[in-house]
């Protein structure tokens, strides 16, 4: 890989988030309300057509940080409207190389660091499509969903800096990676093995990994909507044929299963 050609990250992410900033404080003056939802699934039709287990893994999400937010107390208006958004969250990935996306190996520093970029371009794409209040939303999740309250994220943004939906979702989307089971690079873990290393992290970083207050509540759910989220019939399908992508995208670019399987 030419690594010269890809593009520095802090420049990037410092250029998307200048435009991002501009789209949020339009959101607050007379800029009209925009229904914006049709033209963001446009992306998500796009992301199943070139990469099915990342659109499997979105809607899970989703499903995911919807239920801990009706946990949480969330009105059924604003959860709704941030599973929509949430969905948006792995946008980048659609102008991601699939030999970085389906690698078994260990990435270089520079195939991270090109990784890393999902986070810009997914924000840069979303708000290319439209500035509405649930792409600025999704915008925002794309561009942060990687960021942890100590600062170790992709960006390096810390504790209060990170927008509380945000943190929802990278609760979510760190359990639903760590079971997934159309990962070229792991063997998915059970919904409880899943838990028990995310409070690994969280003990490992004094707390200040996760939300706190998120991250409890939903240990309460997380076991019963994974087990719901694998009976439905759709769902189950879905999974069935993202796997067999995943086998047959690892053949093409010659990489080899996680030890073990």
């Amino acid at each position: 890989m030419d690594t010269k050609t890809v593009p520095d990250l802090k420049t990037e992410f410092t250029r998307v988030v200048k435009i991002l900033d501009s789209a949020v404080a339009a959101l607050h003056s007379d800029h009209p309300a925009e229904d914006d939802r049709v033209a963001l699934r446009r992306i998500l039709t796009e992301q199943k057509e070139r990469d099915l287990g990342t659109r499997l893994h979105v809607e899970r999400v989703a499903s995911y940080a919807y239920g801990l937010l009706k946990a949480m107390g969330e009105e059924e208006d604003v959860a709704r409207f941030l599973m929509n958004a949430i969905k948006l969250h792995d946008a980048g990935k659609i102008d991601m190389p699939q030999e970085l996306l389906y690698n078994a190996r260990k990435l270089t520093d520079e195939e991270f660091e090109q990784i890393k970029l999902h986070t810009v371009h997914g924000a840069e794409r979303i708000l290319n499509t439209s500035t509405g209040p649930l792409a600025t939303t999704a915008a925002e999740i794309a561009l942060y969903h990687h960021e942890r309250l100590d600062g170790s994220g992709y960006h390096g943004l810390k504790g209060d800096d990170i927008p509380w939906f945000v943190r929802i979702t990278a609760i979510a989307d760190t359990f639903e990676a760590m079971t997934n089971e159309t990962r070229s690079y792991q063997q998915a873990k059970m919904p409880e093995e899943a838990l028990a290393a995310m409070q690994d992290m969280q003990n490992e970083n004094d707390g200040e990994y996760f939300d706190q207050a998120a991250f409890d509540a939903f240990k309460d759910i997380a076991v019963d909507m994974f087990h719901k989220s694998r009976e439905h019939k759709n769902i189950k399908a879905l999974g069935e044929k993202a796997q067999h992508t995943t086998d047959i995208r690892s053949r093409i670019h010659g990489m080899k299963p996680p030890s073990g399987q």
